[in-house]
């Protein structure tokens, strides 16, 4: 919630070239510190999983959900079915 009102908040703020990488304000400090907390979170929840299912051994360990999905495509053996990339 409040990342959506330091966006609301700094939409409407003038902001001059250069100066603002170098200074910055604390609603900009305040919501890096907020996002850089989420991705941690979702870091951590991301290794649990992995953790827990590399230890289980199954095949449905991964999860039947989207990150589930995804740990299991980037666990998967199989090379022809293993995405690496849009170009590759």
């Amino acid at each position: 919630m409040k990342l959506s009102v330091f966006l609301v908040k700094n939409s409407f703020t003038i902001r001059f070239p250069g100066l603002s990488k170098n200074v910055k304000t604390n609603d900009e400090i305040e919501s890096e510190k907020i996002e850089k907390g989420i991705r941690n979170s979702l870091i951590e929840i991301i290794k649990k999983r992995e953790k827990k299912a590399l230890m289980s051994r199954e095949d449905e360990s991964f999860g039947n959900d989207f990150l589930g999905l995804l740990l299991r495509a980037h666990h998967d053996t199989n090379d022809k079915e293993h995405f690496n990339g849009w170009f590759s």
